[in-house]
This record gives C-alpha cells, structure tokens and sequence, in this order.
C-alpha cells in the first residue's frame, strides 16, 4: 500500500497514467469517494505507521503471558486490518493487470482509412490546387472543404455527415427535422415511387388527351390507340381501353393495372395513369413505337445470333425481375416483345400485355392461357394434370428464342401432335440456319424447353447460363456513366420535397427520356435482377472513379438515400430519379406529366391538402407528418407564389424544378473547373521538375496526373464545389 502511494505521487501524468491512477484511487477507496486525494494518502501512512507500531507491541510480549485485555484487542484488530488489505492488495493487482492490458490496447497506432487519412493523391495533387482555383469557386460561407494540414490549401473529397449542414443548398428541410448524425434513410422520410402513379375516378379522359380512332394494337382484354396530351401536345402516349359489363372482364383488366403498378423494370412497359369512368377503364402506358418482334421476324425472315441474345437477355432479365415480385406472364410471345425504337441498331426491348398475367405466390394456377404454339407443356395439359408454376415462362421464353433464330416455330400439327413432340424433345436442329448456330445456343434452347418443368432451367438460371450471361469488361467508361453517378450523389443531399418532386418527375418519363440512365443501370445491375444492391452500387462507383474517391461509410450513406422506400434496393426509378440530375430541366412535357402527380382535382393548381395527400399517400412506413408537408409547402411559397394566392401554378412549379437542376449542372461546372486547375499546376510543376532533371519528382507527378484523370468527375470534387 505504501508503494502503492508513493506510485501515485511519482507516476507521469499522461493520458494513459491518469486513467490508471483513477481506477487504482477508486478501487482503493470506494467507501470514501468524499476524501481528497492527499488526505486519503495521509491517513493511510498513518493507519499503517499505528498497525505496525502495535504489531510490533504484540510480538514483544510472551504468548502465554499476554493477560492485558486491551492488547489482545488490538491484536484481533490488527488481524481483521491486515486481512482486509490483503484483499484490497489482490483487488489492486487484479485492477492493474486489466488496465495495463486495456492501455496497452488503446496505445496501439489505428489503421488509416480513407476516411480519416488523406490518400498521396489527395495530399499532394489536390492540396497543390492554384490560387486560381480558390478563388474561382463559391465562398467559404457556402462548402465544408477539407483541409491539407501541410500546405492549408483544399482538397476536393466527400465531406463527413457532420459536415453536411445548413450550408447545403440541396438539404433546406432535412436538418430541421433530423440530427446531423444519423444515417439519410433516417434524415429523409421513405416514400414509394410505384404509390405516386396518376388515378383517375369517375373523370373523361379526354379532358386531358386526344386519342386517335386508329387502333394500335390489341391485347388480351383490350385495344391500344395512340394518343396526345392536350396541354402538352408534343408528349405522346399509348392508351388501353376495355369496354364491357362482363365482371369477370373488368376484374381481369384492374388485375392488369395492379400488375403493372407493382412492376418497375427498364425491360417492361411503364403504367403513367389510369381513368375509371365505370364501364370503361383506360391505362395510359408509355407510347413504344419501335414495333412488335413478331414484325422484325417477319421482315427480316429471322434475326442474327448476336440480335437474338441481346433480346432474350432483356426478357428473361423482366421475367426474371417479376417472378421476384410473385409474378408470373403466362402469355410470353413475339407479339408481346416490343422494341422502343424504330433504329434497327438500337436493340432496346420491353414486355407488354401482362392480362393474363397472376400472383402465382398468392393463388395456384391451374387455368388453360396464353398462346398455344408457345404455351408450355403444363399449361396445355393443366386440365387433366393439376397447377403449374413460373416456369411456364421460361419455356414460352425458348420458343421465342428459337423462332428469332429460325424464323420457324419449333412444335406444329394438332394439339395432341406438338405435346408429343414436346414430350419427346423432338426440336428441329436440322439444316440451315442452325448449321450457323453456335452450340450454347442450342443448348439454351433444349435446356428452357424441358418437358419436365423440374428438369427445366429456372429463370435465374437462364440469366447465368453461357449463352446469355453477358461478358464483362473493363472498357472506357463513357462520359453519361460518370455524369448519372455523380448525379447520384448530389441526389443524395436534396431535401424532402425536391426528392417527391424528382420521384415524381422519374415515374412519368418514357424510355426516350432515360436511355443513358438506362444503360447505367443495366451496367451496375450486375446479376440482371432489376434492382441496385449495396455492393453493386459500391463496385460501379470503384470502377468510374476509383478506390479512393468515397469511403465505405459515404457511400452506404448515398445508397441508403437513393433507397427511397427503404427495401434494401434501389429500384429502376428511384435509380431514374436519382440520376436525371439537371437533364429534364427544359423537358416542358415531363415537367407537365409530374406536376399532374400533384394536382388532384385538375384545377391547374397545387393546394397545400393536395401536396399533403400526395406525399403521406407516397409513404409506405408512414414517417411523413403533415408538418413535414407544410413545410414542404412553405418551401415552395416562399420564393415561388408570385401571385401569393397559397396555391402553386404549373408555371411557378417548373420555375422550382428548374431553380433546383440548375444547381446540379452549376455544382457539375464548379467540379470541372476545379479539377482543371489542379490539373495545370500538376503540368507546371511537371515542367519545372523536367527543367531540374529531377527524375524521381517527375515519376510522382505523372502518376498524381494520371490518378486525377481517372477521378476527374468524381462525385468528391462535385461536393467541395
């Protein structure tokens, strides 16, 4: 104990040695916690000075001869003592041993990260930026630069959630109603894109649409005329009618619309709105006016290999992307594959007619449907043989594929001949053109149509399989990948209000409007599932802007915003919304189709009661209070209400979603220029080394330079700016 004190008068008071010394001053007197440090030190030396003074006393006098009652007390005494402070001695040495090993734990160096270490690059291209480029870009006020510790110049890389405050011109309700540290799911309520489609009751859809008398097409349980938005004539749109009093008809057709509401797919036709009028329902679709498959087959007697694969791939990534959702097609055929343009060279396909489509993960299928010359074997006999499953798709998927091929169909003859012939995997391989057709093909093609459905690939293995798994390279990646991902990123900071508006805007754009999203997201959704997972999302950012451009945390926090309905997933248009960035800021007809979303009663007018029911309508997990949406709404009549009526025209609302774009492209240019700059004084710098003869110096530069080539759009340098 008395080591023990002297310990604590001599010990160095660092960190580690301060923590030590509290533990061992607690230990030692917990019953006590009142007592100083130097009384308590006091009145031990004293106590054990008068233990030892009396032990002393006791081992002068004879055992036996001890009859002083007072000295036998204080040797009772004395014993009690000297017990207690051998526990409290074991106590300490217990204690210290802990603390050492603790201490020793918590001296050891951390790793770096990237998060908290700036990389070589980082440090020393970027901390080398000019003069020109601080004072080129926004002020001080308005960005949360980081910092090199060496030079005091910025360096362009993500800030950390705690810097993202009130400053960020895309954040202006978020940080009222949520602390800086937690996660963006949680800062920015979740809502349902598929929830935000237009419905229409009881109302005349040509109040908004001029239909053409001429029929399109037809479908299963309808026909599909063309059509123009009357207040924005230039937007066109396909449009399904059913007429009829059958029930059953009617039931069958609502089937369709939840079917289609439910799918949300780069490869399927997207539902814009729908109009109840009672007797009549009509579904406004995007307008696909490349043609059906069963025409280009038609026309070009059949199609090549390399044609063949890109189509099957895209409808079996559909099917694959609906079966997930429990849903299966049951009419799958070249009629039902329509390609978005009329260019021959662009090859992008989606899936239509979904009437006879069903919920097999919520009711058996057992019914006789679809088309008999691609209908699968279980279909046909489903009378006499009981339900069937999915898989039914996958085999009309192969007849698809050999009729592209081919130009034939493989089954012909009555209906008992071709279940014949499909029971004995009696396909014709024989002759030209299959004498040019490679052997996975054809592999493909025995292994979709399998009598035995247990024998048949599942749709997740025809995405896997040789033929049709796509081949993966590490090729240039193109400026529209860059600029959809960085959007991303910036997506990721908007408030509440301007994420509804984006999400709307997203559900009512067609293929024309998305094609370079599109191929972005068809790149990172590597397994073909129609959805964006975390590693996913992770491995497209690496490849676009490398390793070291965000961190494990920043990027988690990216994708939790950009999963607006919190599944787990990013999902086709949540992607959409999150990537169009300032693209659709002059698109006057998608601006018109996702104001519509929010002005209910048709009045040209958005209410604060309509932009309440829109986004608590949107949200699934209910997290959207109606004080969220007023002040949503505040937002919007603070700069945008001219006329200070309380209501927003559609002429104040583009001005918004204008205002807000624009940010993105000035953001965009601020990166650019940025970069640019330190770009230039890398080449100076090169310059004078290469003058020195500084060989080493030069070795470093060039490979600064080429790292910030390879970053030169990354999402980093777009936030700083």
């Amino acid at each position: 104990l008395a080591n023990g004190s002297a310990w604590r008068k001599s010990a160095p008071r660092g960190p580690r040695d301060r923590h030590l010394v509290a533990s061992k001053t607690h230990l030692v007197h917990q019953s006590s916690p009142e007592v100083s440090e130097d009384e308590s030190m006091q009145q031990e030396l004293a106590e054990l000075k008068r233990l030892l003074v009396a032990k002393n006393a006791l081992k002068s006098s004879p055992a036996d001869g001890v009859k002083d009652v007072a000295v036998e007390e204080e040797r009772l005494k004395v014993e009690l003592l000297l017990s207690r402070m051998k526990n409290e001695c074991e106590l300490l040495e217990k204690g210290n041993r802990e603390l050492e090993a603790a201490a020793s734990a918590l001296e050891k160096p951390k790793q770096p990260t990237a998060s908290s270490e700036s990389t070589p690059r980082q440090s020393s291209a970027r901390g080398t930026a000019s003069r020109r480029t601080r004072e080129s870009g926004p002020s001080s006020s308005s960005e949360s630069p980081c910092r090199n510790s060496e030079s005091g110049q910025q360096q362009y890389r993500p800030r950390s959630r705690a810097s993202r405050d009130d400053d960020d011109p895309y954040s202006s309700d978020r940080s009222r109603h949520s602390d800086a540290s937690d996660t963006p799911s949680r800062r920015r309520s979740t809502f349902s894109v598929r929830s935000m489609m237009i419905q229409h009751h009881e109302r005349d859809i040509a109040e908004n649409y001029n239909v053409n008398p001429k029929e399109m097409s037809s479908g299963s349980y309808g026909k599909v005329y063309v059509a123009e938005d009357r207040n924005a004539p230039d937007r066109k749109v396909a449009i399904k009618t059913v007429i009829g009093s059958d029930g059953r008809r009617l039931e069958a057709f609502k089937r369709e619309i939840e079917i289609m509401k439910e799918l949300d797919h780069p490869n399927i036709c997207k539902l814009l709105e729908t109009y109840d009028e009672g007797r009549k329902i009509h579904l406004v679709m995007e307008l696909l006016d490349g043609g059906e498959l069963f025409d280009r087959i038609a026309n070009d007697v059949h199609l090549s290999e390399e044609e063949s694969v890109a189509i099957v791939r895209q409808v079996g990534a559909a099917l694959k992307y609906a079966h997930s959702r429990g849903i299966a097609h049951r009419d799958m055929k070249p009629e039902n594959v329509v390609f978005c343009s009329k260019d021959k060279k662009n090859s992008h396909v989606k899936v239509i007619d979904w009437g006879l489509g069903w919920y097999f993960d919520r009711n058996h299928m057992h019914n006789t449907v679809g088309t008999l010359t691609y209908a699968a074997p279980e279909v046909i006999e489903a009378k006499t043989k009981g339900d069937y499953t999915a898989l039914c798709d996958v085999w009309s998927l192969g007849v698809v594929a050999y009729v592209m091929l081919s130009g034939k169909v493989p089954f012909t003859g009555s209906r008992m001949r071709m279940l014949t012939q499909m029971k004995h995997a009696r396909i014709p391989f024989n002759g030209p053109p299959w004498d040019r057709v490679s052997p996975q093909a054809m592999s493909f093609l025995q292994r979709t149509m399998e009598y035995d459905p247990t024998k048949r690939l599942s749709v997740e293995d025809v995405m896997r399989h040789e033929w049709i798994r796509p081949v993966r390279t590490s090729a240039t990646v193109s400026s529209n990948t860059r600029q959809v991902l960085q959007n991303m990123e910036m997506f990721s900071r908007t408030s509440q209000l301007l994420t509804v508006c984006m999400g709307a805007l997203a559900r009512q754009l067609d293929h024309n409007s998305l094609q370079e999203i599109q191929q972005t997201f068809s790149e990172l959704d590597q397994d073909g599932d129609g959805a964006i997972t975390f590693p996913e999302m992770r491995a497209g950012f690496e490849r676009v802007f490398g390793t070291e451009a965000l961190d494990f945390e920043s990027l988690e926090e990216i994708f939790n915003s950009l999963d607006l309905d919190g599944s787990g997933k990013i999902d086709y248009t949540e992607f959409c919304a999150a990537g169009i960035g300032s693209w659709m800021g002059s698109n006057d007809e998608a601006l018109w189709a996702a104001f519509k979303t929010f002005d209910l009663d048709g009045d040209g007018k958005i209410s604060s009661d309509e932009l309440r029911e829109v986004m608590m309508g949107s949200d699934p997990n209910q997290q959207i209070s109606p004080e969220l949406c007023d002040e949503a709404m505040s937002e919007l009549m603070e700069k945008y209400d001219a006329d200070q009526d309380g209501l927003v025209t559609y002429d104040e609302w583009r001005r918004f979603m204008r205002d807000k774009m624009c940010q993105f492209q000035t953001q965009n240019d601020w990166a650019e220029q940025a970069n640019e700059n330190v770009r230039e004084d890398l080449l100076e710098q090169l310059a004078i080394a290469q003058q020195e003869g500084n060989t080493s110096r030069i070795g470093v530069i060039i490979q600064e330079i080429n790292s910030l080539e390879q970053s030169s759009l990354s999402p980093s340098s777009s936030e700083d700016g």
